[in-house]
């Protein structure tokens, strides 16, 4: 058949008539999507590109077999493979299987695809269906020598640190040059330093491990480096969903953020109730003498102030739910001095704010000690004493962090203590053939 396309070969950067292995046949693979998760535009526009490509071969007169796959599994969180894996962190997102999680998504990103008129390929397979084949393919690739006698993996970072052979510092500089720019920026923004690679010579690596206390801590031009992954509030393992403003997200709105947990502290229910709850006082009588508006006023001995001649007043009563004194009827016990009851006003009025349910308005949440949501309100002192309130140190959306915020910044801690262990392990190498 006559051949009329050209494409760019970026294997020799040139222009090149496209010549299939086999005559009049195109055998096609693309990548598909990770459903752990709705396929927003930009994934699409990479689906809407393969579809145009795949329809031209076949306009031009091209038998086409286009295979795509679904990631179902093994799509870690971070494109440095490190993190969680996607698919584990959308079933614990929805509390549902990592098999509902896939079918879910699988069918919206099949219903999305043909609105806008992207052909499905000849075969869809799930990563799961071939796990057998890719520990084959794994094997055969580690198993495989080349011309020095190295694995096809030596050009990796752990291939290289793995050299017996040259300067350890100028090692070190190839795995510095290999690490992520956004750690680089991180860096240069928290020490206001230029970030330097180290030369050929390796002298200008500005890292260096110091044992302080018998731990191992990594230094950047003489600072401490913070390699620790961001504290959010979990549930176990799994980070739990906030609102942009801060709210626990039970409504599932999925704005995809977290809750920094370093300005907010664990106070007890009972604790938080004893400091910003004010007591209930006896309603004014209007049939008193004394005209005053408000709760009615009482003198120390717990009778009531009628301003008459050797009466003091300056008190409230403290009433129960039913209008009876707290001191089991006792008045003069159930006293409150009205000094520290606008006190205690003032105290309530200035109460911190706590962690909020989106899906109710004003409805706090209850926790364990350990941070998981309690789903009903503890009923009785002794639950009082093991319920929670997350205690927010300034407004909750200012500890909020999104979910990419969170992965970099967790990527950049695991790069970071990589490097730390690495580095100990350069400097203790032998140097030298």
């Amino acid at each position: 058949m006559e051949n009329r396309l050209r494409f760019y070969n970026t294997l020799n950067r040139k222009v090149e008539t496209f010549v299939p292995n086999e005559e009049g046949k195109v055998a096609m693979y693309t990548c598909g999507p990770t459903v752990y998760h709705f396929a927003h535009i930009g994934n699409l526009r990479s689906y809407i590109e393969e579809d145009v490509l795949e329809k031209a071969l076949r306009y031009v007169g091209y038998d086409v077999k286009r295979v795509m796959n679904i990631t179902d599994v093994g799509h870690l969180s971070s494109d440095a493979d490190t993190g969680e894996d996607k698919m584990l962190k959308g079933a614990k997102r929805e509390h549902k299987t990592v098999m509902e999680i896939a079918g879910f998504y699988t069918d919206a990103f099949f219903n999305d695809c043909a609105k806008l008129n992207i052909k499905t390929p000849d075969v869809v397979e799930p990563a799961t269906s071939c796990i057998p084949e890719y520990i084959e393919i794994i094997s055969k690739l580690i198993d495989t020598k080349n011309g020095d006698g190295a694995g096809c993996l030596k050009d990796t970072t752990l291939g290289m640190l793995n050299d017996p052979k040259g300067d350890a510092r100028t090692q070190l500089s190839k795995v510095l040059d290999q690490m992520s720019q956004s750690i680089v920026q991180n860096l240069n923004q928290k020490y206001g330093d230029d970030f330097i690679f180290a030369g050929a010579d390796g002298h200008n690596v500005p890292f260096e491990v110091k044992t302080v206390d018998g731990k191992d801590t990594l230094y950047y031009r003489g600072v401490p480096v913070d390699a620790a992954v961001p504290n959010v509030w979990k549930n176990g393992d799994a980070p739990i969903s906030v609102t942009k403003d801060g709210k626990l997200d039970t409504a599932a709105t999925n704005e995809g953020c977290y809750l920094k947990m370093d300005n907010i502290k664990m106070m007890s229910v009972k604790e938080y109730e004893e400091l910003y709850t004010l007591p209930n006082l006896e309603p004014k009588n209007v049939s008193t003498p004394v005209n005053a508006q408000g709760f009615e006023e009482y003198n120390e001995d717990g009778t009531i102030f009628e301003g008459k001649e050797g009466q003091k007043g300056g008190y409230y009563l403290m009433v129960d739910a039913t209008g009876q004194p707290v001191n089991g009827g006792d008045k003069a016990g159930s006293l409150i001095k009205q000094e520290d009851y606008y006190a205690a006003v003032e105290r309530v009025n200035s109460a911190p704010n706590r962690i909020e349910d989106n899906a109710t308005p004003n409805k706090v949440v209850y926790v364990d000690k350990d941070g998981k949501v309690l789903q009903t309100p503890p009923a009785n002192d002794a639950e009082k004493e093991n319920a929670f309130f997350m205690i927010v140190d300034g407004k909750p959306s200012e500890q909020v962090m999104t979910e990419k915020e969170y992965e970099d910044a967790k990527c950049d801690a695991e790069k970071l203590e990589y490097l730390m262990k690495e580095f100990i392990s350069l400097e203790k190498m032998t140097i030298g053939g």
